[in-house]
């Protein structure tokens, strides 16, 4: 009967036509004071995560009903719903198992501390919940090329979530895994597998209602991501499972290794990969501001063999092999211990330049035989950064030699188009 109490003083609000969000604030506020009131009295740590699963579930069931149902919102319905079930329901089993939650112990018999946590909680449903609020309660909705975007990254969170969630929970269940910590599966290369998930279907999610919403409240919807990034990172989620580890472990040296060479959120070194791949495709950022200015104009006129690939496939194999030869040098960087290192890795920018300066000499100052003498050069270096970086890690083998065929094709290509050109 309290319950719906509550929710009929609450629906009063929407009847009223006030604020659409502030309805939902207090419906989401309303229910966890509810099963607060409950989890108190009963002194349970059970009610604690199936409320918040619910609470998302019964905010986007109330959004989508308030609006003519279309095949875009039944898809985003079920985006929260599917994340909501597996979560809620992943969560109520292992409370189940474990009896109680080890978060709790300091709070959960002081009212006001444990009251604060569950208020938090309904805050933070409605925080999370903005973009796909105001998607589905938008009257005209569509599904662009960035809501597909956001689709997918919304489904490898779910999968990595669920997959992290999966092999925490066998690893625990397991009696000789009793109080150690899982360095196995995806917690092999980050310690927070399941909230690096949790973060991409949230974020997915805002991609997914981006195109739909106004300006006004796609400004407003970044509250959801950037409060959830926030809230994992720094106040409920990662903080709080570091700090019960380093109590428990802090001391053992196999763990501080673990943790050590392992990100929290992603896998350690994953900013300079990607600033590798970065420099490795500015070269051809530079080549490409070149190639343009010839492409549709002096190049369109040249002779040039039959063989010539098509002038769409070199954008994707360019942006590929630029892609390889950055993880070859992250590769390469990862054995910094090795004297070799810093000289190859010159060496290698080096050649960014050179690989740069073909397309200027060809393309922006149509010298054919000019940029054959610079990608014969060029090959030389590749060949030399190739056998180099093989011998100070293995697997750039994998990423080198696409490259150095490729170029090994472009200048038997360069210097067919020179010979058909040489009247010029």
């Amino acid at each position: 009967m309290a319950a719906f109490f509550l929710m009929d003083r609450i629906c009063i609000f929407k009847h009223l036509k006030l604020f659409p969000m502030l309805y939902y604030l207090l419906l989401s506020m309303g229910i966890n004071t509810l099963f607060f009131l409950i989890a108190y009295y009963k002194q349970t740590d059970k009610l604690t995560d199936i409320t918040y699963a619910l609470t998302f579930m019964l905010l986007a069931v109330i959004a989508f009903t308030s609006n003519e149902v279309v095949f875009e919102k039944i898809i985003a319905l079920l985006m929260v719903l599917m994340w909501a079930v597996r979560l809620g329901g992943f969560l109520f089993i292992r409370i189940n198992t474990m009896q109680k939650d080890v978060r709790f112990d300091e709070m959960r018999s002081n009212f006001w501390s444990f009251s604060k946590f569950w208020m938090l909680q309904g805050l933070s449903v409605f925080l999370i919940s903005i973009p796909i609020l105001y998607y589905l309660d938008t009257p005209e909705v569509e599904i662009s090329i960035l809501s597909v975007i956001g689709f997918i990254v919304w489904l490898n969170g779910l999968l990595i979530e669920t997959i992290a969630d999966f092999q925490k929970y066998t690893f625990k269940s397991s009696a000789a895994n009793h109080q150690q910590w899982i360095s196995t599966g995806l917690y092999k290369y980050i310690r927070h597998p399941n909230y690096l998930g949790e973060l991409l279907v949230w974020y997915g999610i805002y991609l997914f209602t981006y195109s739909s919403l106004s300006f006004q409240n796609q400004l407003i919807s970044l509250i959801s991501p950037v409060f959830i990034t926030l809230l994992l990172l720094f106040i409920s989620g990662i903080p709080l499972l570091d700090k019960a580890a380093k109590i428990k472990w802090g001391t053992n040296k196999a763990y501080l290794n673990y943790r050590n060479n392992t990100g929290a959120l992603v896998p350690k070194y994953t900013l300079p990969l990607i600033f590798a791949i970065l420099i490795a495709q500015l070269a051809g950022i530079i080549g490409g501001f070149f190639t343009a200015s010839s492409i549709d104009s002096w190049y369109l006129y040249i002779q040039k063999p039959s063989w010539n690939p098509p002038d769409w496939i070199f954008g994707p194999v360019w942006i590929t092999l630029y892609t390889f030869m950055g993880i070859a040098s992250f590769l390469v960087w990862t054995e910094k211990k090795n004297k070799k290192v810093s000289s190859i890795l010159k060496f290698y920018g080096l050649h960014l330049i050179i690989n740069s300066l073909w397309s200027i000499v060809f393309f922006y100052f149509h010298q054919i035989e000019g940029a054959f003498y610079v990608i014969i050069v060029l090959w030389a270096m590749i060949l030399y950064i190739t056998v180099a970086f093989y011998n100070i890690h293995k697997k750039t083998l994998w990423f080198m030699i696409p490259y150095l065929l490729w170029v090994s094709f472009a200048a038997v290509l360069n210097y067919t188009i020179l010979v058909l050109n040489s009247s010029l």
